[in-house]
């Protein structure tokens, strides 16, 4: 019976160790999902690193042409520093006209009845080359004018004036005593205001042209706005693609140190494993050794048979057959013995089979 027993223990012995193998396994599975994960992790570390490459190409676009912009935007400002210059000299040469306009009707209104017609024909063609120089000069001005709105509106103050004043030398002049060709002059006086008001409707299309310049400024600013907006993603994903390599990092060690742990735990399985085999190698061989100690039994109680049924029966057979009996019970006995110490051994190595796997799994 109780080597039944023992059989059916090492029956659950065996069963154990098949569980232990098993969890061993799973153990691998766990470590195989751990490095899926890493892959996992691989991926999208490489797509945050292709949107960072994409959002660079973006802002360095958006930079340059912020720096055409601001390039255009200067040579605007220097043409616009010429057309001011410019615009001064042709208010110099417009005051020396009307200076010598105001020149030419006095003189006419002295020299009233002296003039010839052939001097008035020089003066009138002199002035009208004058106007139409200075009239050359003020459209090639105009023509120029597209950054300064504010100097636009002083040099359109500045013409009003001007024809106000002309107006009134005009007046002036309707007034005096007529000559042939003072009317000649006059019209050509009042052509001249004509085109000055031509020029300030000029003017006021340059300041239209001015107000969309500006409006450009306007949306220049608005993309240096959404360049730095640009720039505080690009700071994010930098921030973000450093937390995720430290996490990949970290990441790194846990599978390290997670395969150390199961080499380790496969080291501890294989040597369980030794030590099971020997066991069972010794189990064999105790089994070996009861088996021939059966044998020895058998052959022992037939001799004993033998012997019983070959000698007369006398207190000497008696004896013996105390003796042969005694010595049947000290080997039974010693068979039992082995057995349990066979049992009590393999209980201590399944339990501390037992042992490791539980810490190998607390360090998984």
């Amino acid at each position: 019976c109780e080597a039944e027993k023992l059989r059916e223990e090492n029956a659950l012995l065996k069963n154990e160790v098949t569980l232990l193998n098993e969890e061993g396994g799973a153990s691998n599975l766990k470590l195989r999902e751990i490095n899926g994960s890493q892959e996992e992790m691989w991926q999208k570390i490489e797509a945050v690193r292709k949107e960072k490459v994409a959002v660079q190409k973006m802002v360095d676009n958006l930079k340059k042409q912020v720096a055409d912009l601001k390039t255009r935007n200067q040579q605007l400002d220097s043409e616009n520093t010429e057309l001011s210059q410019r615009n001064s000299k042709n208010q110099a040469d417009v005051q020396d006209l009307n200076q010598q306009l105001a020149r030419v009707l006095k003189q006419k209104e002295r020299e009233a009845g002296k003039c010839t017609f052939e001097e008035w024909e020089k003066e009138r063609l002199a002035l009208k080359e004058e106007l139409e120089n200075s009239k050359a000069k003020s459209s090639n001005l105009v023509s120029s004018l597209e950054m300064e709105l504010s100097k636009m509106k002083v040099q359109a103050h500045i013409l009003e004036q001007e024809n106000h004043l002309m107006k009134q030398e005009l007046e002036n002049a309707k007034q005096l005593p007529r000559c042939p060709d003072l009317s000649d002059l006059q019209n050509e006086v009042s052509s001249l205001i004509t085109k000055n008001e031509n020029l300030q409707k000029e003017k006021e299309a340059l300041s239209e042209e001015l107000n969309r310049c500006i409006d450009k400024v306007a949306k220049i600013s608005c993309l240096e706005s959404a360049i730095g907006s640009l720039k505080q993603e690009q700071k994010c994903w930098e921030q973000q693609s450093q937390t995720l390599k430290a996490q990949l990092t970290v990441s790194q060690e846990k599978v390290q140190s997670l395969d150390e742990t199961l080499q380790n735990a496969n080291l501890q399985m294989s040597r369980l494993k030794s030590d099971l085999q020997a066991a069972q190698q010794e189990k064999e061989a105790l089994k070996q050794e009861v088996m021939s100690l059966h044998k020895q039994l058998q052959n022992a109680n037939e001799k004993n048979r033998v012997l019983e049924q070959a000698m007369p029966s006398s207190g000497l057979q008696d004896q013996q057959r105390q003796l042969h009996w005694e010595e049947l019970v000290q080997l039974m006995k010693q068979e039992q013995q082995l057995l349990s110490q066979e049992n009590e051994r393999l209980q201590k190595e399944v339990q501390s089979t037992k042992t490791e796997l539980v810490h190998s799994r607390e360090k998984v």
